[in-house]
């Protein structure tokens, strides 16, 4: 993959939309350095993140947990979360049930 495949959501990452159906999709991100901060966020949707690649401190609610290639997490619909890349590169496989609308783009 090159980056001309992602779409940049902020100065450290960006993401690409690998597969998706009626009710599942499959997301890969790109982490080149970190913000600071980690600011939480929430959706309706399920989703299990797969680290590929790095080492993420990743928030859910009240708990931080850190996660290194390799390792899994879930997140429940409508939990604050947010993940952080500690590691200066990494690589996250997100996978969300039903799909990300908002990932979407026009054309696809």
């Amino acid at each position: 993959m090159t980056d001309k495949d992602y779409e940049k959501i902020d100065e450290h990452t960006a993401r690409k939309v690998l597969a998706y159906g009626e009710q599942l999709m499959v997301v890969a991100i790109a982490f080149n350095g970190s913000p600071e901060t980690l600011e939480l966020h929430d959706h309706p949707h399920e989703q299990i993140t797969y680290v590929q690649e790095g080492s993420f401190e990743y928030v859910i609610e009240e708990t931080t947990q850190i996660l290194h290639a390799g390792e899994s997490i879930y997140v429940r619909p409508h939990a604050r979360h947010g993940a952080r890349c500690i590691s200066g590169k990494g690589h996250l496989i997100d996978a969300f049930s039903p799909i990300r609308e908002d990932y979407l783009t026009k054309g696809e």
